[in-house]
């Protein structure tokens, strides 16, 4: 083994070109598969950091024949945990994060906060890194305890391990200090800190509002499906008892394990499939050149087949060689995975940064390492075994017209390449053309020159309506004076806000509840967003009595047919209270730009609106980026511990909704892109190759007066066989996995014939260039000279 080691070392310092392009083909393709998997790994392999992680679930009411999910009320929850027998713990906690100011330590923060129950962290079981956890004590509704993720900890307090019973002014109160729990405790690092979280009798009952996520430890006798059962059960019976919040409800249980990588999941599946095909490609590419290698050890091989090397042996020592530029390749690859990550960090969908900045542990190594030993017993097994095979029949062999069977294995691995290309290329183009698809769709409002920062109002210190008003009142004013500043407003949810909530409307009248975006906002924010009044009117400065707006699609909803001006709504339930509609705006797309327009209902800001604005908008004639430092001054000059947050463009916030669909587009791109060269690096090395072999056949051909012209023909036969037969397979291939595809698409079939053609036309475009010059030599040939030879 060692002497083959060594020996392989120096064939492949004698050849430095074809080392050098083996290395670096081989390390394209582990490069790209170690990136995926690495972003894959962290966020959906790697097993959880909680002891017994496997036991650990999500509780969820569900509806629907598919159990769609939905965060649970507290009544519902109160039932799981005072019913079901499969769980050791069940806790619940805020769905939605809530802002908290803290201030009185260097410059005020906005935090993000979890309210959760006494036996949220029971349930996950892992220790603090100082001092304790939250217990049911500490959930009372009184409750000052609080504790501190590890970032908050060490970004804030520099780590000081006496920051247990230390008091620190969170939402303008003051809160003890119980514990910090490990970064990897919260592994989205979405939580600065919790609170614990108690309710009263009246909200233990309470099933119409549905804000909390539960979480549950299942006993470990205990399967999935009997949990899921269990609480369907317990489900039923509160069906029976409460028909009027229940009765379309159920609930499910999933594995927190199986629910990571939420959307994100199916981009990922399909760039781990496209890295694949670009590294089966490189290893396609790779046996090529091993075959055509082999055909100059000819005369090596024979001479060690009479000296009594076995088969056996000689596939041995061809495998070592191959086994050692695998090494080679595994290490230049992870050496630009390394950098392909630093690159994804910055431009992935934000849930998917802190996976790439991860960067490589050992799984990823492992992975790679394995990578390189497949790879080379993919592309080294056939080669070796042909020649093995073949050595004492080269002893002595003089050249002719080549080796017949080397030629097509040669020209199969082309063919596979051409297929896996075109397959890789369909995907990419349909990509392109769904970003494109999505990129033109009507927004319903204009997000150009508008930036948005959210602002806190605790509730000790702005306890009355009077005080908050003034304070946005201030605020606003404060911002329309900088320069550029054209408008402002005030608005509960921004849009393209992916934490938003629903509400339900009841017409009044009528028994159907219409689900909806609620909007509370100041009369300046149809002007800012720049939404069309279709009919009615918009909001005054100061409304006699409560009134809203409507979208088109809230009054489709709710009076098909009907003019809904003057019309009322009861907020939330049918006896809740009642809203008149004194106009209609445009629907606008509030979430996703993929989906249908949902109905919205504003709300004009009054003491009594359902929901507090707390977030500012601005519209410039200037870039609004340009603003922010001068924002930031101007909001502290009104209130010097009102921190901003989530200062962000308008524009920039609904790019954000489409960064995933970026990221699969330009990774699925760059990895086509690479299939494409591999594959017209392939086909020309095979034409080389060919050519090569047959020139004493081709200077026959020439001194019996073949035309050039003919002899070109001769060898583009060769690349049209290798190109028409993998095209055909392409396409039947890129139509078999259409139906994976199409989840990703938008606006465009997964089948169209299209793009189907012009990625044929394109790829045989590359392929016959690639072609072209092999041929052009074959062409020029000298008679005289390949007859002496």
């Amino acid at each position: 083994m060692l002497r083959d080691v060594r020996f392989g070392l120096r064939l492949l310092a004698r050849q430095p070109g074809f080392a050098a392009a083996a290395v670096l083909t081989l390390a394209l393709g582990i490069g790209a598969n170690a990136a995926i998997f690495s972003v894959a790994w962290h966020m959906l392999l790697k097993p959880l950091p909680y002891p017994d992680a496997d036991r650990l679930v999500h509780l969820w009411e569900a509806y629907g024949p598919q159990d769609a999910i939905n965060p649970v009320a507290p009544g519902n929850f109160h039932d799981w945990e005072r019913e079901a027998r499969s769980f050791d713990a069940i806790a619940a906690y805020s769905y939605f994060r809530t802002p908290a100011n803290l201030t009185g330590v260097g410059e005020p923060e906005q935090l993000q906060m979890r309210y959760v129950t006494g036996a949220y962290f029971k349930v996950f079981g892992m220790a603090p890194l100082v001092g304790r956890m939250l217990d049911d004590q500490d959930a009372r509704l009184d409750s000052h305890a609080v504790v501190l993720s590890e970032g908050l900890w060490r970004r804030r307090f520099a780590a000081d391990p006496a920051i247990v019973g230390r008091q620190i002014r969170l939402a303008e109160e003051p809160q003890v200090v119980v514990g910090v729990m490990p970064a990897a405790f919260d592994i989205a690092g979405s939580v600065d800190a919790w609170e614990g979280m108690g309710f009263s009798p009246q909200q233990n009952e309470h099933r119409m509002a549905h804000y909390l996520g539960v979480v549950g430890r299942m006993s470990r006798d205990v399967t999935l499906t009997q949990a899921r059962a269990d609480v369907k059960a317990v489900a039923l019976r509160a069906a029976e008892r409460f028909p009027q919040s229940n009765r379309t409800l159920s609930a499910t249980v999933r594995s927190m394990q199986a629910e990571r990588g939420g959307t994100l999941r199916a981009g990922l599946v399909l760039l781990a499939w496209a890295a694949g095909f670009v590294l089966l490609i490189a290893c396609a590419n790779l046996a090529s050149l091993q075959l055509a290698r082999g055909l100059s050890r000819a005369r090596e091989f024979g001479i060690r087949a009479a000296l009594g090397a076995s088969r056996r042996r000689l596939v041995a020592q061809l495998l070592v060689e191959s086994l050692l530029m695998s090494a080679m390749g595994a290490a230049v690859g992870l050496w630009l995975s390394t950098w392909v990550l630093r690159a994804l960090a910055t431009v992935a969908p934000e849930a998917m940064r802190q996976a790439a900045a991860s960067g490589l542990d050992a799984a990823i190594v492992g992975y790679a390492l394995a990578l390189a030993v497949a790879s080379a017993i993919t592309f080294a097994t056939a080669p070796a075994w042909h020649a093995a095979t073949r050595a004492t029949a080269w002893l002595g062999q003089r050249g002719g017209t080549g080796d017949r069977s080397t030629a097509v294995v040669r020209t199969m691995l082309v063919t596979g390449q051409i297929a896996m290309a075109v397959i890789l290329l369909v995907g990419a183009s349909e990509l392109v053309v769904s970003l494109v698809r999505v990129l033109q769709v009507d927004l319903g409002f204009d997000p150009a020159g508008v930036l948005a920062f959210d602002v806190n109002l605790p509730q000790v210190k702005y306890d009355t309506y009077a005080k908050r008003a003034q304070l946005l009142t201030n605020i606003s004013e404060a911002v329309r004076t900088l320069p550029g500043v054209t408008a402002t407003c005030v608005i509960n949810e921004v849009p393209f806000n992916t934490e938003g909530v629903n509400m339900t409307y009841v017409p009044e009248g009528q028994d159907r509840p219409i689900g909806a975006l609620p909007r509370t906002v100041t009369p300046g924010c149809f002007d800012v967003l720049r939404v069309r009044l279709e009919r009615g009117r918009l909001f005054e400065g100061h409304e006699a009595t409560r009134v809203g707006l409507v979208t088109e699609s809230f009054a489709r909803a709710a009076w098909p047919g009907q003019d809904p001006i003057g019309r009322r709504v009861h907020l939330g339930v049918k006896d809740g209270d009642l809203i008149a509609i004194v106009g209609v705006v445009a629907d606008s797309l509030q979430r996703s730009l993929e989906g249908k327009p949902y109905p919205q209902f504003y709300e004009s800001a009054s003491e009594t609106a359902a929901f507090w604005p707390d977030r500012m908008m601005a519209r410039a004639d200037v870039p609004p980026a340009s603003l922010f430092t001068a924002l930031r001054a101007a909001v502290r000059r009104v209130d010097p511990d009102q921190p901003i947050a989530h200062l962000v463009t308008l524009e920039d916030a609904v790019g954000t909704s489409v960064s995933s669909r970026r990221f699969d587009l330009a990774l699925t791109l760059s990895f086509a892109a690479i299939a494409l060269l591999l594959a017209a690096v392939g086909l020309y090395g095979l034409l080389a190759q060919i050519v090569a072999q047959r020139t004493g056949e081709i200077g026959i051909r020439l001194a019996l007066g073949a035309t050039a012209s003919s002899v070109v023909r001769l060898v583009m036969l060769n690349a049209w066989v290798a190109v028409s037969i993998g095209l055909a397979i392409g396409l039947a291939g890129a139509f078999a996995t259409s139906r994976v595809l199409s989840q990703l698409l938008f606006g465009v079939s997964a089948t169209d014939a299209r793009l189907y053609a012009g990625v044929a036309a394109t790829l045989a475009a590359v392929a016959l260039l690639a072609a072209w010059w092999p041929a052009r030599r074959a062409a020029r040939i000298d008679p005289m000279a390949a007859l002496r030879n």
